[in-house]
This record gives structure tokens, sequence and C-alpha cells, in this order.
């Protein structure tokens, strides 16, 4: 899985986003590439619709919730002993 950077620049100049908030795609967000990445991976690498894709994000973000609540608990635990 591999994106250049100048496709990845094709994919954000698409993408008219004037929010900074921390909830919504910053195509500037190395993160938010990595996901981005990864979606355009499950299409070029892997033959995938579009369709398909976006199920399968769906799919992924009910099975890691449980585990990103877990972290997202232990990250306040820490800072409240801190």
């Amino acid at each position: 899985m591999y994106i250049t950077e100048k496709r990845f620049a094709e994919i954000g100049e698409r993408i008219v986003t004037t929010r900074t908030e921390r909830d919504h795609f910053d195509p500037n967000n190395f993160n938010h590439q990595l996901i981005v990445a990864g979606m355009t991976s499950c299409i070029t690498d892997e033959g995938m619709t579009m369709h398909e894709t976006l199920e399968l994000l769906e799919d992924i973000k009910r099975q890691v919730a449980p585990a990103l609540l877990q972290i997202q608990r232990e990250e306040r635990e820490k800072g409240a002993g801190a």
C-alpha cells in the first residue's frame, strides 16, 4: 500500500475543507493521510469498489470502537493521575 505525494495532492485538491476542528478531514494531517491511503489502496490494489470500501470502513469503525473507547479511558486516567 503506497500512495504517492502527487496522487495524495490530487485527492486533496478535490476535497474542499475550511474547518479546522479535530473531527473534520484535514488533508495536511498525517493520520488522515494514512486513512485516505488505506482507502485508496482498497480500490487500486485490492480491486474493491468505492461502495465496498466505504462499507469496509463502517465495519472497521464498528469493530474498533470498543478498543478505542478503552484506550480513551486509559488516557484520561493517566492524565488525571499526573
